[in-house]
C-alpha cells in the first residue's frame, strides 16, 4: 500500500497479528479494542475487545456452527477449576455467566456459554472435564456433535442422588447429541457417587424429538444409568431415539423411563426407539437391564435380538 507523505510516498505492508490456533492458546493475550488477531490454520479471526482474553474471545461474524474451544474449553481431561484463571467469581461470571462457584470446571462453564449461542456446537476431539457440574440444557433446535469417542464428557464425580449426571435435559424439543461419548469414572461405595439416575438425564420434563446418535455410554464404576427419564406428572416424553448407540460397562441401566405414578392413564412415555444399538456388560453394580420401562408407554420400538444385552 503506498501512503504519501512529506518526504514523498512510502510502501508500507499491513499484516495483522497472526499465529496458530494453539499459539494464541497458550500466549492467551488480550487483544487491545478493534485489534484483529488471525489464526493461521483455521482462518479464524478475532477481533480485541481491550478487556476479554483470547481463549474467551469469540471469533468475528456469525457462524453456523460454534466449536466448545471458542468459549475456552480445552478437553485435555485434567481439572482446570475456574480459581485457575479468575481471583473472584463476578469475575468468572463477567465471562461465564452460568458459573456458581470458583470450583467450577473450565470445560463445563465452556459448554454451558455455548449452549447459550443458539447455534450447533461442535465437541473437537478430546476429553473435557465437568468435574462435579452439571449441564443443563433447555430449549428448542439444539445441536451438539462431536467426532465420536474421541468426543469424550467426562466427570470423576457423581452427586448423590436425586441430582447428578453430566447432562440434565430441561424442557426440550428437537435436540440432537451426535457422536459424542459420556462417561463418568466415579467409584461406587463413597458417599459423592450412589446416584441412580443417568448420565443423562431429565425429571418431569416435557421432552420431544430428542435424538441420540452414535453415542457412546460407560460407567463401569459408578451405580447409575445411561440415560434415565423420569415422568411422574403430567408431562411427557415423546420421540426419545437411540440410533447406532453403544452402552457399554455401566454400573446400572442402559436406558431406564421411570413412570411409578399410576393414579392415571396418561401414557408419559411415547415413541421411545432404540434401533442397532449395543447393549453389553450393563448392571455391574445393580438393576442390569438393557431398557426399563415402567407405567404407560406408546409406540414403543425395542432392539433387535442382536441389540439386546450381551454380557
Amino acid at each position: 500500500m503506498a501512503i504519501r507523505t512529506s518526504c514523498g510516498t512510502a510502501n508500507i505492508k499491513f499484516q495483522f497479528r497472526r499465529g496458530t490456533s494453539s499459539q494464541w492458546t497458550a500466549s492467551n493475550p488480550t487483544l487491545a479494542l478493534g485489534e484483529p488477531g488471525f489464526e493461521l490454520d483455521t482462518n479464524g479471526l478475532k477481533i480485541g475487545d481491550g478487556i476479554t482474553p483470547w481463549r474467551f474471545e469469540g471469533y468475528a461474524g456469525n457462524p453456523a456452527f460454534v466449536s466448545v474451544k471458542d468459549f475456552g474449553a480445552v478437553g485435555d481431561g485434567l481439572s482446570k477449576p475456574l480459581s485457575n484463571y479468575f481471583l473472584t467469581l463476578p469475575a468468572a461470571r463477567s465471562y461465564f455467566p452460568a458459573a456458581t462457584s470458583l470450583d467450577n470446571e473450565l470445560d463445563w462453564a465452556a459448554f454451558s456459554k455455548a449452549i447459550q449461542s443458539n447455534r450447533t456446537i461442535f465437541v473437537p476431539a478430546g476429553t473435557y472435564q465437568f468435574g462435579a457440574n452439571i449441564l443443563f440444557i433447555q430449549g428448542s433446535n439444539i445441536k451438539i456433535h462431536g467426532t465420536g469417542q474421541t468426543s469424550l464428557i467426562t466427570t470423576s464425580v457423581l452427586p448423590n442422588s436425586p441430582v447428578g449426571g453430566i447432562i440434565q435435559l430441561g424442557n426440550c424439543t428437537n435436540v440432537v447429541f451426535e457422536d459424542i461419548g459420556f462417561s463418568s469414572t466415579a467409584v461406587y461405595g463413597s458417599l459423592t457417587v450412589d446416584n441412580f439416575y443417568g448420565l443423562v438425564w431429565s425429571q418431569d420434563r416435557t421432552l420431544q424429538q430428542i435424538l441420540f446418535q452414535r453415542c457412546y455410554f460407560t460407567a463401569p464404576t459408578a451405580n447409575t444409568n445411561g440415560i434415565k427419564i423420569i415422568n411422574q406428572s403430567t408431562q411427557i416424553a415423546e420421540n426419545i431415539e437411540c440410533i447406532d448407540c453403544v452402552f457399554q460397562n455401566l454400573g446400572r441401566m442402559g436406558v431406564e423411563f421411570q413412570n411409578h405414578n399410576d393414579d392415571t392413564q396418561l401414557a408419559r412415555y411415547r415413541g421411545f426407539k432404540s434401533e442397532r444399538c449395543l447393549y453389553k456388560n450393563i448392571g455391574l453394580i445393580a438393576n442390569g437391564m438393557a431398557i426399563s420401562l415402567s407405567g404407560i408407554c406408546l409406540l414403543y420400538t425395542s432392539p433387535s435380538p442382536r441389540d439386546r444385552q450381551k454380557s
